[in-house]
């Protein structure tokens, strides 16, 4: 069980994030310094859609990095990665589900899809770390295996 307290507890932090019902005030206040930067890039008065589109990134963004983060601990604890990515969407099903009934917040199907490309980026970001993020046909010799693999260049230099 002990395996498990860091991914407990960061779905605890996902929880009390998502129950936070001034969470629109919060993000707003990350809007403002976002606007202020921009403001050096794009003069004085940039444009409001631009900056809408920059702040519905961001928030997605952080969905992506906050999931990514619970498939990561998920996967310490010890499932396979199939196992870790499916417990990883039920809990943001879950989370999502939960800020239906959280007062100014809404629950959103997209949101789930967005919180499993989070963990669906760090398991693949897992999977080609070690090695198999690639197939081989039978008979063909793996690029990890061949001087270029070995992190030699392809005249056997480094």
């Amino acid at each position: 069980m002990k395996a498990w307290g860091p991914a407990l507890g960061w779905m605890l932090v996902i929880f009390l994030l998502s129950h936070d019902s001034q969470s629109g005030e919060r993000s707003g206040l990350l809007m403002r310094l976002v606007e202020l930067v921009m403001a050096g890039f794009l003069g004085p008065s940039p444009d409001p859609g631009l900056l809408e589109a920059i702040h519905l990134g961001l928030r997605k963004l952080a969905h992506m990095v906050e999931f990514g983060i619970l498939y990561g601990l998920i996967r310490r604890a010890g499932p396979s990665s199939g196992r870790a990515f499916l417990l990883t969407v039920l809990y943001a099903a879950f989370d999502e589900t939960h800020q239906c009934f959280v007062e100014n917040r809404v629950g959103s199907p997209w949101d789930v899809g967005v919180d499993a490309l989070g963990a669906a980026s760090v398991a693949l970001g897992e999977r080609w770390s070690r090695g198999g993020g690639y197939s081989v046909e039978p008979g063909r010799v793996p690029a990890r295996e061949t001087r270029v693999g070995a992190g030699l260049g392809p005249f056997g230099s480094p």
